[in-house]
């Protein structure tokens, strides 16, 4: 054996088994690998030969070898009994792993050995060059060993009819529906694995509110949701789910308890209402929950962050300018909905200078507009004095990656149990709205001359008695 060449020894047996389990079980790792393995990086003959028929078997057909081929290469190559009985028995410890929760992890190390051997072969190779004055192959040879173990997916292969099958009926999305018919019509059913909604309003005028109407309606079809609120406590989030479920004000909840959980009961999902501080939590803290959560069978459907601008972003931003962490922030959001392959919806705030606005932009996002960027789609709540008085208010699609944008839709609004509806603007339903939008102002304005009558009484009648 060559002196220069490490094995895998000082990993022990198990470890040494696990890796050929990887080999067979995962033919991506297997491909990405397939140069760098070397079967004297095992020191027993059987495990070599198990490795040497891996490597063979997928060599020809693109596949690892099932339990069938290896009894047959056996049968057909070994004559020793004692080498035939000792392939046997690795080859079932072999697939007794393959239920092992470390795989992930003896596949990292295994691909940082077979590297890093790599590299040294490059660098004692690179010696003969260098006395041989060939110093353009020592470039080439160190780059080679540099690019091994690289993955060696190409991507989609856009007119071979396997991947056209593939796109068409394998990747159709599935998205999970919102409440409201008009948002599905427009987003071709809802969100799907991976993407990213965003909810924008000033403060207080009801986008926790519309995510708890997302999350509940969510669980209503049958799905699970983890819904994580770092501002609002958890047991308050509840009781918002409880009355978007029964129709009674959050605050009433207590006065119908059985009839409350008869309701709950008949909901098909379920939801995990998770809270952390402001700033308490980072991307990481919610992907160790989610693991958590997983482990206790709990597979999440949807995640919800209210909100994505009150976690804790990156520590490298943290004396960066404030947009660029939460452009972080954001980035970091969406790619934890890729990992989990589930839709996640979050809020953002807008500017104060949007609370009259008839319509929220997308100009009134508060520091960073990448947000809007990094988005799959984006939607305003705009509410005003007279909407809060009319239980009215409008929706504006800001982004819409899933077909067009630019809509409003008038939306009724219950402030005490977050029922919300919304309906086109040319609508029946959407004009009553918008009158009753309109009639709104009319009560604004005589609520201030009323208030105005108030004080200009109260302050005659101070004066009068001064006189006095």
């Amino acid at each position: 054996m060559d002196k220069n060449l490490d094995t895998l020894l000082k990993y022990g047996t198990p470890f040494q088994l696990k890796t050929i389990t990887c080999l067979i079980k995962f033919p991506e790792f297997l491909e990405q690998i397939y140069d760098l393995v070397d079967t004297k990086y095992y020191e027993v003959d059987s495990q070599q030969w198990i490795v040497k028929t891996v490597m063979a078997y997928f060599d020809r057909y693109k596949k690892t070898p099932t339990l069938e081929v290896f009894k047959i290469e056996v049968d057909r190559e070994i004559v020793n009994e004692t080498m035939k009985q000792a392939i046997v028995n690795e080859l079932r410890v072999i697939y007794q792993n393959f239920g092992a929760n470390d795989l992930e992890y003896v596949k990292e190390n295994f691909l940082h050995f077979t590297q890093n051997q790599e590299m040294k072969k490059a660098v004692l190779e690179a010696v003969d060059f260098l006395d041989r004055g060939e110093y353009e192959k020592i470039r080439y040879r160190i780059d080679q060993a540099l690019k091994a173990g690289q993955e060696r997916d190409l991507g989609v292969i856009w007119k071979e009819e396997e991947y056209f099958n593939r796109r068409v009926l394998e990747t159709l999305r599935s998205p999970v529906p919102t409440p409201w018919t008009p948002i599905n019509e427009i987003t071709d059913g809802g969100l799907g694995a991976g993407e990213m909604g965003v909810v924008v309003s000033p403060g207080g005028l009801g986008k926790s509110w519309m995510l708890v109407a997302i999350g509940r309606y969510a669980t209503s079809i049958g799905k699970n949701v983890v819904h994580y609120t770092l501002e609002l406590d958890a047991d308050y989030v509840g009781l918002r789910y409880d009355a978007n479920v029964t129709g009674f004000a959050s605050q009433d909840i207590k006065f119908h308890q059985e009839e409350v959980m008869n309701k709950l009961n008949k909901v098909r999902g379920n939801a995990i209402l998770k809270y952390y501080p402001t700033k308490n939590a980072s991307i990481e803290t919610l992907r160790s929950h989610l693991i958590r959560v997983e482990r206790n069978d709990f597979k999440p459907d949807m995640i919800i962050v209210d909100y994505g601008d009150l976690l804790r972003g990156n520590m490298m931003y943290s004396k960066a300018e404030k947009r660029f962490e939460l452009e972080n922030i954001y980035e970091d959001m969406r790619g934890l909905a890729g990992e989990w392959q589930v839709p996640l919806w979050t809020a953002s705030q807008a500017n104060r200078s949007s609370l009259e606005d008839e319509v929220i932009e997308a100009n009134r996002i508060a520091e960073s507009y990448n947000k809007i960027m990094i988005a799959d789609f984006v939607m305003s709540l705009q509410r005003r004095t007279k909407d809060k008085l009319a239980h009215t208010g409008k929706v504006h699609v800001i982004k819409n990656r899933f077909g067009p944008d630019g809509f409003t839709f008038p939306t009724k609004m219950n402030a005490a149990t977050g029922l919300i509806d919304m309906y086109p603007e040319q609508s029946d339903t959407g004009k009553k709205i918008n009158a009753d939008s309109d009639k709104g102002e009319v009560l604004h304005k005589r609520k201030i001359s009323s208030k105005l009558d108030e004080i200009l009484s109260t302050k005659g009648k101070t004066n009068t008695e001064g006189m006095g």
